[in-house]
């Protein structure tokens, strides 16, 4: 009886360590994010695979003293995670270029064995021009509370990724009044 139960084990302890981090998890590079802006981790960016759909896994994001320059959300994801749903943000600190975020791989397989395995995963920033809006040309009022022509492309342009990005104008005045 004791030698079955030390074969089971050690079968157990071999499955368990046949599952390493280059086995489930296959990454495309570092991620890359805008200078300030928040980007969202895809499958092609991260994807973890388990070995088999009864086998659970779960991302689990590290707090450490480095993660000045960004962080990522949420803080637990599944593995199988959704694109979109998990987002990098980075503070806008100019002095970082770099961002490494600590990751911890929590594995159960279909028979209750459990894996925990570290992963770092490498952001880069890319520098980014501040000057999102731009001021063309000035609008000219003729009078006193009067009206300008209408505001175009001419006079003021936005400059973002209409494909990532959204970019919101609200008018800083109360909502009864036109802006002075």
């Amino acid at each position: 009886m004791q030698i079955v139960g030390l074969v089971t084990v050690a079968v157990l302890v071999t499955a368990v360590s046949s599952l390493d981090i280059d086995s489930l998890v296959k990454r495309k590079g570092p991620l890359t994010a805008g200078f300030g802006m928040v980007t969202t981790l895809t499958k092609t960016d991260l994807k973890i695979r388990p070995e088999s759909r009864e086998d659970r896994c779960q991302v689990r994001v590290l707090a450490t003293s480095t993660q000045r320059v960004g962080r990522l959300l949420p803080s637990e994801f599944p593995c199988n995670f959704k694109d979109g749903s998990v987002t990098y943000e980075h503070f806008g600190l100019p002095n970082w270029r770099s961002d490494t975020v600590e990751l911890l791989i929590n594995y159960v397989t279909s028979d209750g064995a459990t894996l925990a395995m570290p992963l770092s995963l490498v952001v880069d920033v890319l520098p980014k021009d501040y000057k999102v809006v731009r001021i063309e040309s000035a609008v000219s009022v003729d009078n006193l509370r009067g009206f300008s022509a209408p505001i175009s492309q001419r006079h003021l342009q936005f400059h973002f990724n209409r494909l990532t990005q959204e970019c919101k104008l609200t008018l800083l005045s109360s909502a009864n009044a036109w802006p002075r």
